[in-house]
């Protein structure tokens, strides 16, 4: 659901207020802000839209029941510590559609 995201003008992703076990990041979505998804322990899998470019520190640090994600082709930077504590974390996949 969009009322979940909050995106701020410049299309960084700066909160995430829903509760789902799978995400599909908007399109519109051009950054993930420093620990949007920081200890989400619902949260087991997530896609990121084509168009991303950066992933911000601790993004997804704490995410323990993270499982998989898929990263876009455009993926140009990955922050500090963004998947610390993932001990899930399984399967990570890049997406090559463009």
């Amino acid at each position: 659901m969009s009322s979940d995201f909050e995106i701020n003008e410049n299309g960084t992703l700066i909160k995430y207020n829903g509760k789902d076990t799978d995400i599909m990041v908007p399109d519109s979505v051009a950054q993930i802000g420093d620990t949007v998804f920081r200890k989400n322990t619902s949260l087991s899998s997530i896609s990121l839209p084509v168009n991303l470019t950066n992933i911000g520190n601790n993004a997804f640090s704490g995410c323990k029941n993270l499982v998989s994600i898929s990263l876009p082709v455009s993926l140009k930077y990955i922050g500090s510590g963004a998947f610390s504590g993932c001990i899930s974390l399984m399967r990570i996949s890049l997406n090559l559609n463009t």
